[in-house]
């Protein structure tokens, strides 16, 4: 079914959006343009500030020296910092590492992601919230249209769940990798972290309220991000290797759990308060956070962002 929804951008502008989906859809589209208004301060439900911390390295010392390669320097230096990390399986973030692409230094510029992506070209997006609702619907636009949609809710973020849409999960698009590196170790074996061996590099893009509820990885993932903040809970696995108290099955998936991290319902998962008290981490714009396969994570977009996963083995 083909639903036309009309919303108001600014007194003088209207734009309109094709979606192959239900009627739902429209409906809630519609509801996000009439009752956008500032920002909550309910998406913060949780205060993280007491959760222990993840390690953290900066990388602004590393900028700027006389006699090397930037790139390499800075490949070099990723390399060898994870490595440790790597090798025990603990997550790390590393702070301004990515301060020297131009995807730092443009993908705040919602008009030069649409021009660079392609007005037209098709991608993905959850409609309702986590993925792990009932509520949640799928469907396809063009980039464009959900570029307007995310400039419509910057200052006036969605103030419901319902409201919300997710650019979630979609391969990066091809021109954008002209904007970003993907680190060297993911592809060289060389460097010892890992076989070398590439996997999905995923593109996130939304505005505040997003969520990627509770699940984990098989694989190792450094996750970038260029624009914007993330809040990110971090539980580490357990001694036995066992997710039973994480409660998996969450929207049918092994690796999702069925537990939401910020309203737990613990009558139904009682299993789950006797893990422990997940590690939390801020990431903001230029810094990536390195986290195992096998940790289970939560992530909530704070302010609009745009991130990059890459995973390999």
């Amino acid at each position: 079914i083909h639903s036309h929804i009309k919303f108001r951008m600014n007194p003088s502008r209207w734009m309109t959006m094709t979606f192959q989906n239900t009627e739902i859809l429209s409906r809630r589209w519609m509801n996000c343009a009439a009752s956008c208004q500032s920002f909550s301060s309910s998406f913060l439900r949780n205060d993280n500030s007491s959760n222990p911390k993840i390690s953290e390295i900066n990388f602004l010392n590393v900028y700027n020296r006389n006699g090397v390669d930037e790139k390499e320097c800075l490949q070099e230096k990723l390399a060898s910092e994870i490595r440790p990390y790597f090798l025990v399986k603990e997550p790390v973030a590393i702070r301004s590492c990515n301060r020297h692409t131009v995807a730092y230094e443009k993908w705040h510029d919602i008009n030069y992601l649409r021009n660079k992506v392609g007005e037209d070209t098709m991608c993905e997006v959850e409609i309702g919230g986590a993925y792990t609702s009932s509520e949640v619907q799928k469907s396809t636009v063009q980039f464009g249209c959900y570029c307007d949609y995310v400039h419509l809710t910057k200052d006036n973020a969605p103030t419901n769940s319902n409201e919300i849409v997710y650019l979630a999960q979609n391969q990066v698009f091809e021109p954008l990798y002209d904007d970003f590196t993907i680190p060297q170790f993911c592809e060289d074996s060389s460097m010892n972290v890992g076989e070398g061996s590439l996997d999905l590099q995923m593109f996130w893009f939304g505005p505040t309220g997003c969520i990627s509820p509770l699940h984990f990885d098989p694989l190792d993932n450094i996750f970038m991000q260029f624009h914007g903040t993330k809040e990110i809970l971090l539980y580490k696995p357990v001694m036995d290797n066992s997710n039973a108290d994480f409660y998996p099955g969450g929207a049918g998936q092994y690796n999702t759990s069925k537990v939401d991290v910020e309203n737990p319902d613990l009558l139904s998962y009682p299993n789950f308060s006797r893990l422990p008290e997940p590690f939390s981490c801020r990431l903001e714009k230029g810094d990536i956070l390195y986290i195992p396969k096998g940790w289970w994570h939560h992530v909530r977009t704070l302010e609009q962002s745009v991130s990059i996963s890459i995973f390999w083995r």
